[in-house]
């Protein structure tokens, strides 16, 4: 990768400099991976939705790929907003898609609540949903380029 498109990687604190490529197949951007004693390998994938950053930690055994831990990270303000690290769970894009609404749905919601207001969790969570698969969906190095342009721009 240039150093452009590193960038916001950098910047928001997820990944060094040359360690991931955009894969086509996967649309995502991955690290390199490594390969354990045991045999399974292990690598981190991340995608770009509108304002977030969101890392998973992959390994591939000898008959299953297990999601090791998921990242939510805000662009914007740099901060991670969600880790969390799972033993035993199987990895899907769908999962991690599922996890990010399910967590951005919760924080929305927490977060109206704090300031005393009263939100449809249903409308919440389907407008999440929408945002979330829609930035799954497209070109990763287009999102890349989106989220670097809108929200580290000076």
């Amino acid at each position: 990768m240039q150093n452009k498109e590193i960038q916001l990687f950098q910047q928001v604190g997820i990944a060094k400099a040359g360690n991931y490529n955009y894969s086509e197949i996967a649309n995502s951007f991955n690290s390199t991976g490594y390969t354990s004693l045991a045999g399974n390998t292990y690598f981190n994938s991340i995608w770009f939705v509108e304002g977030l950053a969101v890392l998973a930690d992959i390994g591939i055994g000898h008959t299953w790929t297990f999601l090791n831990g998921l990242k939510i990270v805000n662009i914007q303000d740099k901060k991670l907003v969600f880790d969390s690290s799972y033993h035993c769970r199987y990895y899907s894009k769908h999962a991690v898609i599922s996890t990010v609404v399910e967590k951005v749905t919760s924080l929305i919601l927490e977060s109206a609540a704090k300031g005393g207001l009263c939100l449809n969790p249903l409308h919440v969570e389907q407008k999440v949903r929408s945002i979330i698969v829609n930035g799954f969906a497209k070109d990763q190095r287009y999102m890349l380029n989106y989220n670097t342009q809108k929200f580290l721009k000076a």
